[in-house]
């Protein structure tokens, strides 16, 4: 596992260094499963999986997402502009 530089500053009620291990460990990958996570935040899995459940419930955890490689499915680069431009009329 590589080091992450993620700060938790206020910790929400009743988590603690533990929970701050497991909210790393899944930013780093939320696709492992969770005996992999346990075994990388020293607890079994159903520790582990209830306090998943419990920072999931109480919305530290938002949701799970796919980060997609949009050159390798043929996007690149996208943008969008609006702008307005004023009408201004000639003299005479």
């Amino acid at each position: 596992m590589t080091d992450l530089a993620i700060s938790f500053p206020t910790p929400t009620a009743g988590s603690d260094a533990i929970d701050r291990k497991i909210l790393t460990v899944l930013q780093e990958d939320a696709s492992l499963s969770v005996a992999e996570i346990g075994d990388r935040v020293g607890l079994s899995s159903t520790p582990c999986w209830k306090r998943i459940q419990r920072l999931e419930a109480d919305g530290v955890i938002l949701r799970r997402v796919a980060l997609v490689d949009q050159n390798k499915i043929g996007l690149g680069i996208s943008c969008s502009s609006r702008s307005r431009v004023p009408i201004i009329p000639r003299p005479g």
